[in-house]
């Protein structure tokens, strides 16, 4: 399922944030599912330089949903538009 992420969207991984490991860096925690980085974006242009650099991200969804409480952990994002 893909969810709006600023000025993109990305679909959703079955991992939860707190569920990664914390990498003593408050913004970056290690998926030992997928190896790979996660970095928790907070705006558009946060997010445009992950897509640009092709890493997994975490947001907080635009809308308040109580489904999604805290960062959600989100995989590699796009740009709204497929761009």
């Amino acid at each position: 399922m893909k969810v709006p992420l600023f000025n993109g969207e990305v679909e959703i991984c079955h991992k939860t944030w707190s569920e990664l490991e914390d990498t003593g860096k408050g913004n970056v925690r290690f998926c030992n599912d997928c190896s790979e980085m996660v970095f928790l974006v907070c705006n558009d242009k946060e997010l445009t330089s992950a897509i640009k650099s092709g890493v997994c991200v975490a947001g907080h969804r635009k809308t308040h949903d109580k489904k999604w409480p805290g960062p959600i952990t989100l995989g590699k994002p796009t740009l709204t538009g497929g761009e």
